[in-house]
């Protein structure tokens, strides 16, 4: 899912926005996609080590992570929950820039 070639700060990025998926939507997950997920994403662990875990093969657990990470930014298209809380985390800071200017 993060692996192969490109830009560090680009998969920095989409980590990012893979936890804050995860922390928002978590709970919808199946327990063992949740289980896994939380090994990939909170704990670090890479696939190998959760397919060892967990006493399964690599394909399962890469299959687990990507149909949940796609079960989330499915939440997410539909809600736009966190796309919201930008929206008025980006609104607030202006504010605040602006209240500091005294405008």
């Amino acid at each position: 899912m993060f692996q192969g070639k490109g830009d560090w700060g680009l998969k920095l990025e989409q980590l990012e926005k893979s936890n804050r998926l995860f922390e928002t939507y978590g709970f919808s997950l199946t327990p063992i996609q949740n289980k896994i997920l939380g090994l990939y994403l909170a704990d670090g662990l890479q696939i190998t080590e959760i397919a060892e875990i967990l006493g399964t093969t690599k394909q399962a657990v890469s299959k687990s992570v990507v149909n949940a990470h796609k079960k989330l930014e499915n939440i997410e298209n539909n809600l736009q929950f966190l796309a919201f809380q930008d929206t008025i985390k980006s609104k607030v800071q202006s504010f605040c820039e602006m209240a500091e200017r005294g405008d």
